[in-house]
């Protein structure tokens, strides 16, 4: 399970609900290094609520929550209404995606894609005119689900888990293995650490 790392931005107006998902769009930052409150900052500056993204995945594979997963995004022209937007640090015109990165977006799209099963993974560009996420974006890859990803089952109290198996180590949701057990979870994200109670 992608463990999604809140910031509570501050948004300058109302997010409005999105009530339909027909698409999930790859971004790339278009530049090396920075931090979903850099991107927030950037769009607010544009006169926009926020951040556009739904989630910004940066290079280590941490994964940020920009707008929440319900909301109109900020991000595609004229599909904003239909679609969530992940951004990824990098400038992926130039630089090659670390490893870290690329398990991380295709595990999180995976997650987003059982959501939402009839949506398609699209990169910016193939929306509108922008070389974006950039010509060394591992598009095919993530729309493939590979890095050695398969499906497992767990079983835990007689109680059926679905996770995957990405490169020989088994991921599964820690909240469904902690509801099973009926323990509690907090996250900690000053020391970004998960609790369990």
């Amino acid at each position: 399970m992608t463990i999604v790392i809140e910031e509570n931005l501050d948004w300058n107006g109302s997010l409005e609900l999105r009530h339909k998902t027909e698409l999930i769009v790859l971004h790339h930052a278009a530049t090396s290094k920075c931090t979903v409150q850099d991107i927030h900052q950037w769009h607010l500056n544009r006169g926009w609520t926020g951040i556009g993204y739904h989630y910004f995945v940066r290079k280590d594979g941490s994964v940020y929550r920009g707008r929440p997963r319900d909301t109109v995004g900020a991000h595609a022209y004229n599909y904003d209404f239909n679609s969530i937007g992940i951004c990824a640090e990098g400038n992926y015109e130039v630089e090659q995606m670390p490893e870290a990165q690329l398990k991380a977006i295709i595990t999180l799209v995976a997650e987003l894609e059982k959501i939402y099963p009839d949506a398609k993974v699209v990169g910016h560009r193939e929306l509108n005119a922008t070389v974006c996420p950039g010509a060394n974006f591992p598009m095919e890859q993530i729309k493939a689900g590979k890095i050695g990803i398969e499906k497992v089952t767990v079983k835990v109290k007689g109680k059926e888990i679905e996770g995957y198996i990405i490169n020989g180590h088994t991921h599964v949701p820690v909240r469904d293995i902690i509801d099973a057990l009926t323990y509690e979870v907090k996250w900690d994200g000053e020391t970004r650490t998960v609790i369990v109670e």
